[in-house]
């Protein structure tokens, strides 16, 4: 586990372009398990003219493999991504599927580009039951 986490910090390090800016915190599942996915990543430190260019979406494969994880199967590889506000009108990623996850546990990376730079960040994102 310590390799695959020095290896997301790695990659984190090499795709984070020269601005530190952006970042982001901590999933929240919204869903239970055999309901579509509803999760949301809060988006801060980050500029307006950041939020007005941010774009997230799921890590390409190639992006997988080079941090030792295998590409994304089953939900992970239906993932959408929009931009929003949670409840509070801070930024927030919204993260969703539209099929029901069977599955507890969804693992993915997700690439996030502002203009100014790009992160990538693995998240696991815990699907309790109804």
């Amino acid at each position: 586990m310590g390799s695959l986490r020095t290896a997301v910090a790695a990659a984190l390090l090499l795709a984070a372009g020269n601005s530190w800016a952006l970042g982001l915190g901590q999933i929240q599942v919204k869903s239970k398990l055999n309901q579509p996915l509803l999760a949301e990543i809060p988006i801060i430190s980050t500029t307006p003219g950041e939020l007005a260019a941010l774009k997230a979406r799921l890590a390409s494969p190639d992006t997988f493999r080079r941090v030792g994880l295998a590409p994304p199967s089953g939900a992970a590889a239906d993932l959408q991504f929009s931009l929003g506000s949670n409840a509070k009108g801070q930024p927030i990623i919204r993260v969703t599927t539209l099929k029901p996850v069977e599955q507890s546990m969804v693992d993915f990376l997700i690439e996030v580009d502002w203009g100014n730079g790009r992160l990538v960040r693995e998240y696991t994102a815990l699907v309790g039951t109804p």
